[in-house]
């Protein structure tokens, strides 16, 4: 994948459009989704966060980074 290509998706996660329709992130679509960097996402992998590698390609199901996150709400 270009760099072109890249910015072209992080921009329309940006605009809301791509976070909307894909069920499952690539792992740059991911960390664009939620702000946060290659290095806390390997973090939450190794926490429980599920994720698939299909060719080399590692996968999110969106719902399941919400429900990672959800899980991890502090009560005051």
């Amino acid at each position: 994948m270009t760099t072109n290509t890249i910015e072209k998706r992080l921009h329309a996660l940006e605009r809301g459009v791509a976070k909307q329709n894909l069920t499952y992130y690539k792992m740059v679509e991911a960390m664009a989704a939620v702000s946060i960097s290659r290095n806390t996402l390997k973090k939450w992998f190794r926490e429980g966060l599920p994720y698939s590698v299909i060719d080399g390609t590692t996968l999110v199901k969106r719902s399941d980074l919400e429900a990672f996150i959800d899980s991890h709400v502090r009560k005051a």
